[in-house]
């Protein structure tokens, strides 16, 4: 027979204790008796002064299985759970509060749990904050380190334990607030497993009554003893599973985001000028405090935050308190994970960036397979998730990504949505995945999850940007539906199709009448051979005539974006040059022209990054106005002086007109208009750059006419951006600086 204590400490309730434990008896006497486990209810009054004891007395003296106990003088939970587990006298120990509720359903899969648990067993966890789906051992490991760094719930309610393990240890409570901390560290650490119950079984109570429902001196004392308390315990090799240093981060982290959530100005500073006097001190949390290392504004939350209070101690962060506000006004994010949608064909991604690791290719991070049942509301849950994780630096999928930053704690509404929710496609690239080769929709509703946001609190953001990629979209079924609402939406402010224009589409044809639409065709190629060999199939001459047809009906050619992905298989001269060739023949040559490399390389060999820039030349010395990399070739590509040395030889070996090249010593100096990744990537991975021949970035003509030199006959403007290209370049032709702009490629 099993049995169980469950031991209740109570102060101050005589208003409310009757009623708490009544609720407690209905719920716990059943569900004890059906799985057959022996219970008694051990409540300890901690010195109240008020009828707390007398109402306990008046109500449960007799009950069966219900003890009463009454301290004379107050000493704290901590004190009095341990009084009550001396009187206790069941194989397991579970401590309640005594204002919070049960949930029937959980209460009942703990007590089968806790009937049937092997005896090597020794805690038993419920209502949890993760998920475990490890060993027993390996679980404990995780857990206890996840509540030493406040990434696991610490409250000692979630936890039922042999009391063999309590007397065996002598594990007794710590006197003060936060004491459930070092003790179920403790508790975990000298037990060899741990069994979980994946369900909530307790309802926390979040009454103004509660003890921490403020934050007060106390707190901050309670979290650094508990601080000083762990870290011995690692030192006596009690536990060693932690870094103690990510201790202390997440420890000083914590007190100081409640801190600096605390409204009253003048008490905030109270609290903080408290905090300052322990941290003077020369126990273990003061000395690691101030040997701990700086963090800047791509570290966690707690990280950053505990790296300015520490500056701020040292005198050297004026304002501390409102930048460590700050820094809780913000978290660890990205722009696609905050404002974007990606609904693949087989999964919803949080992005489609491809990145390098140590060599590693990571990227296209999955948020939920697909399945018939996903709404809007399921993707933003998963989003919030995926941002929670990252800054517990608990999502390996997004380490090292070079697009997370510190972003807004509140973002905005969805202002990018990508449709690749179909394997349709009549090519097979040879850089491509084979999830867009099956022909069939994701077994989700795409058109509904559009409708959904569109009406959702979070909505769509100004001038929406959508994208149609993957496969051949075209092809889909629902291109014509969902393309019908997107239409509808006013705020969808541009829709740009991937296609690869092997067939002609009349449905695309009609939307490329409404101005929001544009096309964007990947060619690849300059010969017949290569393109079957790296399209897989179709003929290059039968995508020029499309395109040509689409071009037809275009109010300006600019809306239509030839690409090519310069790869191992087409980058010779010869194959750059019939491409170029073919362009002009059909009359494409006043498009725009996207220049990127295959996603699946790390760092494109030289002869790939020269390349590049000869692709771009011939395409200038053909005509085209406007040429530009993308985001793969600025994410791989960084132009050292000995890159610039080879690709200048290599142009000037091909004979090509070296005035489309921007170099350092040019007679022009540069103003960049755009400020996003890919100016920053012109400043920075630019020989150009990085030799101050640009000055300056820009993004409207109002910023234009507060430059200094605005006047000055050296300055050319150059448009900084990738998908938002043809915007720019009606910015600036809206501007009047057309005549200015600099024709060529940034070296």
């Amino acid at each position: 027979m099993t049995t169980l204590s469950i031991v209740i400490p109570t102060y101050q309730r005589e208003l409310l204790v009757a009623a708490a434990m009544r609720r407690y008896l209905q719920l716990l006497k059943p569900a004890s008796e059906a799985a057959g486990i022996t219970l008694e209810v051990i409540v300890v009054d901690d010195g109240s002064t008020d009828r707390t004891f007398q109402t306990l007395k008046e109500n449960f003296s007799g009950v069966d299985g219900f003890k009463l106990c009454q301290l004379q003088a107050n000493s704290g939970p901590g004190f009095a759970r341990d009084v009550g587990k001396d009187l206790s006298t069941g194989q397991w120990i579970w401590f309640l509060d005594d204002d919070d509720a049960l949930d029937p359903n959980g209460l009942a899969l703990l007590f089968s749990r806790l009937a049937c648990a092997s005896e090597e067993s020794y805690v038993v966890a419920h209502s949890l904050k993760r998920k475990y789906a490890g060993t027993a051992a390996a679980n404990r490991i995780r857990m206890t380190n996840g509540i030493a760094t406040f990434r696991e719930y610490q409250e000692v309610f979630r936890y039922v334990i042999r009391r063999d393990l309590l007397v065996r240890h002598s594990i007794r409570f710590s006197v003060g607030l936060h004491e459930d901390i070092r003790y179920i560290v403790e508790v975990l650490a000298r037990s060899s497993g741990v069994e979980i119950v994946p369900v909530r079984v307790v309802i926390k109570s979040t009454t103004p009554l509660a003890i921490t429902a403020t934050m007060t001196e106390a707190r901050i004392e309670g979290y650094i003893r508990a601080y000083n308390e762990t870290i011995q315990l690692i030192s006596k090799g009690v536990w060693y599973g932690v870094n103690p240093g990510e201790v202390l981060d997440q420890t000083l982290g914590v007190i100081l985001y409640l801190v600096a959530g605390v409204t009253d100005q003048e008490r905030a500073e109270e609290l903080l000028g408290h905090l300052n006097s322990i941290s003077s001190g020369e126990d273990d949390w003061s000395i690691h405090l101030r040997a701990a290392p700086q963090y800047g504004p791509t570290d966690t939350n707690f990280e950053y935050a505990g790296s300015l209070y520490r500056q701020g101690l040292a005198g050297a962060t004026p304002n501390m308190l409102a930048q460590v506000r700050d820094v809780f006004r913000s978290r660890l994010s990205c722009k696609d994970l905050d404002s974007s949608l990606f609904l693949g064909p087989d999964e919803v991604r949080a992005c489609c960036k491809r990145f390098f690791v140590n060599g590693m290719r990571k990227g296209d991070v999955v948020l939920l397979k697909a399945d018939e049942s996903i709404q809007f509301s399921d993707i933003q849950t998963a989003k919030e998730s995926l941002v929670e994780r990252i800054n517990s630096k608990e999502a390996p999928e997004c380490s090292g990504c070079p697009y997370i930053e510190r972003r807004p704690a509140r973002p905005g509404g969805v202002d990018y949505i990508s449709l690749e929710n179909f394997s349709f496609c009549n090519m097979r690239c040879t850089y491509c995945s084979p999830k867009y080769y099956d022909g069939t929709e994701a077994r989700y509703n795409a058109a509904e999850i559009v409708e959904q946001l569109a009406a959702s609190s979070q909505g769509l953001g100004d001038r929406c940007h959508v994208v149609w990629g993957g496969g051949e979209p075209t092809l889909s079924p629902r291109f014509g539906p969902v393309n019908y609402t997107l239409l509808q939406l006013q705020r969808v402010g541009k829709v740009r199709v991937l296609s690869n224009s092997l067939r002609y589409s009349e449905r695309l044809s009609e939307c490329l009448a409404d101005r929001r639409y544009q096309l964007v065709t990947s060619i690849d190629a300059g010969s017949d051979a290569s393109f079957r060999r790296i399209r897989g199939k179709g003929q290059i001459g039968t995508v020029f005539e499309n395109l040509s047809k689409y071009r037809e009906k275009l109010d300006d050619c600019r809306r239509l974006t030839i690409k090519y992905i310069v790869c191992n298989d087409n980058f010779e001269s010869s194959e750059l040059e019939s491409y170029v060739a073919r362009v002009k023949a059909a009359a494409l040559i006043d498009c725009l022209f996207q220049v990127s490399c295959d996603f699946t390389i790390d760092h494109p060999v030289g002869e790939i990054t020269c390349a590049l820039y000869e692709l771009a030349t011939l395409l200038h010395m053909a005509g085209a106005r406007h040429v530009f990399f993308d985001d793969l070739v600025r994410d791989r590509v960084s132009v050292d002086e000995a890159m610039a040395i080879r690709i200048r030889k290599h142009l000037e070996r091909r004979g090509l007109d070296m005035s489309f090249l921007m170099v350092p010593e040019s007679d022009c100096r540069i103003v960049l208009w755009g400020n996003g990744r890919q100016a920053q990537w012109l400043r920075e991975g630019t020989q150009s750059g990085r030799n101050g021949r640009i000055i300056d970035t820009i993004n409207d003509a109002r910023s234009w006419s507060q430059c200094p030199y605005s006047d000055a006959a050296d300055i050319k403007i150059y448009p900084a951006g990738v998908q938002s290209m043809y915007e720019i370049l009606i910015n600036i032709e809206a501007a009047g600086f057309d005549n200015i702009l600099f024709r060529g490629t940034i070296l």
